[in-house]
């Protein structure tokens, strides 16, 4: 790894999320912003299973 890194090799995996993941981050957005809903609801309704995920999600 540190001769790969040497080299100007990046090691490990591609910042930013898949497409699948950016659809339920923008769905998530839409909802959050409403403010008709619940966390909890988002969580359900996008198929997310922890709050750090869809924060993270919201964050993106």
């Amino acid at each position: 790894m540190e001769s790969s890194r040497r080299r100007g090799l990046k090691i490990g995996r591609k910042p930013g999320l898949s497409k699948q993941a950016l659809n339920k981050a923008l769905l998530a957005e839409r909802y959050y912003r409403d403010k008709k809903l619940s966390i909890e609801e988002i969580m359900k309704l996008i198929d997310v299973g922890s709050k750090k995920t869809l924060y993270k999600y919201l964050a993106h």
